[in-house]
């Protein structure tokens, strides 16, 4: 149940512009997480904590260089929870140590509150919530050029390196597969990587545009280095087309799609995570 929350929390952090109504889920999702015991004592004040700091943030008072601070501890408090080094949270395994691909390395797949909740803060604290059909900048055709040359280029290089290969699949696990890669991965990682460090060096360096990108599409890499050099010199290669398509449109909905869009074709069309 407090999945379900969670995705309603989501949704509406990124679409409605009311704060109340977020918070009012994420407290329900809280709750019935805390009920379920996915979440402990340590998790809800690690929670509180990142809302008073948001709060803080947010208050007309604060001045721009306590905003700087504030930003700063925000993304390094987001970054540790998502990489769940916080106590308090007992993540529910899905599948563990499973082969999805015939010959692909062995995945496990977990819902990651804390990694979910980080990006649900990590939104609200860098980001804005925006219209969707509405906005015309779906229907810039250079963003589009971006999301096609960054798919094509990723899997490229990645059937070069050996790391995978053109394989189709529908499994009875591909839905829940995309349901929670979406929210629990997709949303998190794109609220830290593009609206928290991009968005924070373009505030700093708004001259030096190709800095934000380069810097967080390096960052996004490393961060995969758990799947090996080869797994992380291709997400940096994604990451760069994510960091480019956000720089156009500024639209943190557009990269969370194009990022979970990317995802998805990897695990339907070929062989995931890894030919082993």
């Amino acid at each position: 149940m407090s999945a379900y929350l969670f995705v309603a929390t989501a949704l509406s952090v990124l679409f409605i512009y009311r704060a109340a109504v977020w918070i009012v889920l994420l407290v329900l999702t809280m709750s019935c997480a805390y009920i379920e015991n996915l979440i402990t004592f340590p998790g809800v004040v690690c929670i509180a904590a990142m809302a008073g700091l948001i709060a803080a943030k947010k208050y007309n008072g604060t001045n721009l260089i306590a905003k700087r601070i504030l930003n700063v501890v925000l993304g390094a408090l987001g970054l540790i929870m998502a990489l769940h080094l916080l106590p308090g949270f007992n993540n529910l395994a899905l599948i563990k140590n499973t082969q999805i691909s015939a010959n692909g390395t062995l995945f496990s797949q977990y819902v990651n509150l804390d990694k979910g909740i980080a990006g649900v803060f990590m939104i609200a604290a860098f980001c804005r919530s925006m219209p969707f059909l509405r906005d015309k900048r779906w229907k810039d055709m250079n963003a589009w050029l971006i999301v096609v040359v960054t798919f094509f280029l990723t899997f490229s290089i990645a059937i070069l390196m050996g790391v995978t290969h053109w394989q189709p699949q529908w499994t009875s696990y591909t839905v829940t597969f995309l349901f929670i890669n979406l929210f629990f991965t997709c949303i998190a990682e794109e609220a830290f990587f593009r609206g928290g460090i991009q968005q924070g060096i373009i505030q700093l360096y708004p001259k030096l545009p190709w800095l934000a990108i380069g810097i967080s599409a390096l960052l996004f890499g490393l961060s995969h280095l758990g799947g090996g050099v080869k797994y992380a010199v291709l997400a940096t290669i994604a990451g760069l087309g994510y960091a480019c398509l956000y720089q156009r449109s500024r639209s943190i909905l557009s990269v969370i799609l194009m990022h979970f869009a990317f995802n998805g074709l990897h695990f339907v069309f070929f062989v995931y995570p890894a030919i082993a």
